[in-house]
């Protein structure tokens, strides 16, 4: 389509030059050209060149069916159908990415772009974790039960989640900051689960008072500042502040984030310009494109824990410049080095597994083929 716009302005040109070699002017400039899907064609020849004097089409000289049968479907629709074809063959699905995030651009309606969207994101479970993975055994060990929390909160079920942190599950006074992630994470996501079904009065009063711990769990009650402090922990509370009404309280807690400067291998690296677009005037967000760059070269020389972590970075970056295929398509990769693999996880098979987990189920729960 790209290659149609640019022919159509070098056409252009051409036509518009004057006969006389008077002074001329030169420039570059795009012209797009509506273009709609085509039914079948005509099953029986036209006879134009057959009888010229009846030709309803005098421009018409080779006797093959036409194609009359314009649809009301536009370019959205045709990368919509590319897309799809390209991704029904193993040797297409490396171009269609880029396919389908023109056509995202392109599209002039939610309804459109949540489509193509849906291509590019199947409704179905991620083959890494469906299909590589054996039956999970119960948690037996803390440790085991706040990893199982975390996959709960990856699958939409927060509140079961949250229900693990009992004593029984965790009797010492005292636990390893894995499981202190693990918990905190858990409340978060509650909050936001909250928010987002508009019990704003519970989710405030959790913002204020996230962190206190729980009487009944002893190792709750020790702390959690230096867990909570990160760009994405604090970016999300001010989420749900904006979501509840408390648009300036959740700009002074952005305000703060967009100040702060992560180290790379974190996954809170990326947060801090998330909270500066999030900041920003339509139209006048920052530069991503450096904090990108800056993703993929640590990327070049990195493995394990920290590439499924750079991963994570990598797509987040990517959906807040509006790439959303090529943006969800680095979490699915990120999920791949978290995969069993005889058995037995692979090194990467912590936070970055699960925070990738968490942005694909949000982004099936938004497709409307799923509702």
């Amino acid at each position: 389509m790209k290659a149609l716009r640019r022919s159509a302005a070098a056409a252009l040109l051409v036509l518009t030059a004057p006969a006389a070699l008077a002074e001329t002017k030169a420039w570059q400039d795009t012209l797009t050209l509506p273009t709609w899907l085509e039914g079948p064609p005509e099953t029986v020849p036209r006879i134009e060149p057959i009888h010229p004097t009846k030709a309803q089409f005098p421009y018409v000289t080779y006797p093959y069916s036409i194609r009359l049968n314009f649809t009301e479907k536009d370019v959205s629709e045709l990368y919509f159908a590319l897309g799809s074809a390209l991704l029904s063959f193993r040797d297409g699905k490396s171009a269609a990415p880029s396919v389908l995030q023109e056509g995202i651009a392109a599209a002039h309606s939610k309804e459109l772009k949540d489509r193509l969207v849906s291509v590019a994101l199947p409704p179905n479970p991620s083959p890494v974790s469906s299909q590589a993975a054996p039956p999970r055994p119960k948690p037996t060990t803390p440790g085991e039960t706040a990893e199982y929390a975390l996959d709960l909160v990856a699958d939409g079920k927060v509140v079961a989640a949250a229900a693990l942190f009992t004593v029984e599950n965790f009797p010492r006074d005292k636990q390893p900051d894995s499981i202190q992630k693990a918990y905190i994470e858990v409340q978060l996501q509650v909050l936001r689960n909250d928010a987002d079904h508009l019990n704003c009065a519970d989710a405030l009063r959790g913002v204020a008072s996230i962190g206190a711990g729980e009487t009944a769990v002893p190792f709750t009650l020790n702390g959690f500042g230096a867990l909570m402090n990160g760009a994405r922990f604090q970016y999300y509370l001010g989420a749900v502040e904006n979501l509840c009404g408390k648009a300036k309280a959740a700009r002074q807690r952005w305000n703060q984030v967009a100040r702060m400067k992560p180290e790379i291998f974190s996954p809170d690296f990326s947060f801090p310009v998330v909270a500066a677009q999030s900041l920003a005037a339509k139209g006048k967000g920052p530069k991503i494109q450096p904090w990108l760059d800056e993703v993929s070269k640590a990327l070049d020389s990195a493995g394990g824990t920290a590439k499924g972590t750079l991963l994570y970075s990598k797509g987040v970056l990517l959906l807040a410049m509006g790439q959303e295929v090529p943006g969800l398509a680095k979490f699915e990769e990120g999920l791949a080095i978290g995969a069993f693999e005889d058995g037995a996880r692979a090194p990467d098979s912590g936070m970055s597994r699960y925070l990738s987990n968490l942005v694909l189920w949000e982004a099936r729960k938004t497709d409307p083929q799923n509702k």
